[in-house]
């Protein structure tokens, strides 16, 4: 009777175990699917790319800061302190983004965030400096903020990659200057006029979009992008990447319409292939006086060359 009873109760122990076990089973699922997504989101370089900026090491102003505002080349001191010939960002740190993933049934909806620390730098002709002026080298501190939002769906088994997940539908990105309460331009919305879309805007880049509904463009294909702001003497510069050098493209937006709005003209890439495409608003003085801070709003939009 005795071995009887303790066969039992080890027979009822290892259900007892089996159960709890069961239980703790259920809630790693969860643990390790989350892992799975931002094992995804560390590794992926397109859609979440936490290992350099869109602009890097500080970069020549491609195409000149000549088109806005009737400012050109050459006009010393015309509207400030200093008068910028290149400039840049220089980004120091990427400290790890901030991934908040919430997962219902076979849906995972992420907000990401990544704060960026480094220093805007400016080589400018500053008429004050030495006796008849000189060309300096300004450092600013740069502090800013980026938020991306994401759809995962589960498209396969535990057992395949990421546990079977797979990215569905990402925003574009919104990037601005901290700390908030120094910045002062805001951009509101962006209008995109072309044969594919003629006349879409966009009142927001955090909207998600399936990845197979991604902004699509002919190759080669001519658009006009107008940006409209709170800020009427703003400068305002679009960013494109290109598989040959310049790798980098960084061109002002040609028209101030004088209300806050900024109109330019651009050529789709020609080589298909997913692209990015930034839209770069700075208060005038933080490329136009040494000693105002870097104040910026810039929306990021993915978009897709195809024929």
């Amino acid at each position: 009777m005795k071995q009887t009873a303790a066969i039992i109760m080890i027979v009822l122990l290892m259900i007892i175990i089996s159960v709890i076990g069961c239980g703790k089973k259920g809630l790693s699922d969860v643990d390790t699917d989350e892992t799975a997504i931002r094992d995804f989101i560390a590794s992926d370089t397109l859609w979440f790319n936490t290992t350099r900026h869109y602009e890097g090491e500080a970069t020549d102003d491609s195409g000149g800061t000549g088109g806005i505002s009737g400012y050109e080349p050459g006009m010393v001191g015309t509207f400030g302190e200093i008068t910028p010939l290149h400039w840049g960002r220089q980004i120091l740190g990427h400290p790890n983004p901030q991934v908040t993933i919430d997962i219902n049934g076979d849906s995972a909806y992420v907000a990401w965030e990544l704060h960026n620390t480094g220093y805007f730098n400016i080589f400018a002709w500053d008429p004050d400096s030495g006796l008849s002026g000189d060309w300096v080298f300004i450092k600013k501190d740069l502090d800013e903020t980026v938020r991306i939002s994401a759809v995962f769906k589960r498209t396969g088994q535990p057992g395949d990659p990421y546990r079977g997940w797979d990215l569905y539908a990402i925003s574009g990105a919104w990037g601005a200057s901290e700390p908030e309460g120094l910045r002062t331009v805001n951009i509101d919305s962006l209008r995109i006029e072309c044969t594919t879309y003629p006349d879409t805007v966009f009142t927001t880049p955090l909207g998600v979009t399936p990845i197979l509904e991604t902004l699509t463009f002919a190759p080669g294909e001519t658009v006009t992008l107008t940006i409209y702001s709170n800020d009427s003497d703003a400068r305002v510069f679009l960013h494109v990447f290109r598989n040959t050098w310049p790798y980098h493209i960084r061109v002002p937006f040609t028209y101030n319409n004088n209300n806050g709005s900024y109109t330019g003209t651009w050529n789709a890439e020609i080589i298909p292939a997913v692209r990015i495409a930034v839209f770069d608003m700075m208060h005038k003085n933080t490329l136009e006086d040494d000693e105002y801070v870097y104040d910026s709003n810039g929306w990021l939009l993915f978009y897709l060359v195809h024929p």
